[in-house]
């Protein structure tokens, strides 16, 4: 396992309305860094946080005003600091390919959205073929979402089951 794999990049979030040098006012520490096109404006914080104990904790984030005034939280988590930091160029080149949908991707994008079937007398592996899950986990992630993994009995033919569409 590589260090990039023990850290993410965590929840590209909308934060809501409002420019990101707005939303860390309260932060020190901060650096207003130019992004790139399509966004106003990128600031960076790495610094410590405390908690609701006063007990204080390394983090590093940064705040993208997007379109639509927009702010995304990106957000570096790793097990350590020292895990954090080996895998520090890695985390920067993922932050530094954020960028937004152009047209004509957002209109390819599809989401996927959980629906409810009755379950078939194929089961999962018959509704791991529809599935538009990879097809090579399809019918364990389906298990998984229905309570059906790891030694739990199938549902009843005609019962309902979340799948994956």
């Amino acid at each position: 396992m590589n260090e990039l794999s023990k850290c993410r990049c965590a929840a590209w979030t909308v934060l809501g309305e409002g420019r990101a040098d707005q939303r860390v006012r309260a932060l020190s520490r901060q650096r207003r860094i130019s992004f790139g096109e399509g966004f106003e404006v990128a600031t960076h914080f790495d610094g410590t946080i405390r908690n609701e104990k006063g007990q204080s904790r390394a983090i590093v984030l940064t705040l993208v005003t997007g379109p639509g005034d927009r702010t995304y939280w990106l957000q570096s988590v790793a097990r350590d600091n020292q895990a954090r930091q080996r895998a520090e160029a890695g985390l920067k080149e993922a932050e530094a390919s954020f960028r937004p949908m152009p047209p004509a991707d957002r209109a390819a994008a599809k989401p996927w959205t959980v629906q409810t079937v009755p379950f078939p007398r194929g089961g999962f592996a018959e509704l791991a073929k529809s599935s538009t899950l990879p097809a090579a986990s399809a019918e364990a992630q389906l298990r998984l979402m229905n309570g059906a993994y790891s030694g739990g009995a199938d549902p009843k033919p005609g019962q309902a089951v979340k799948v994956v569409r």
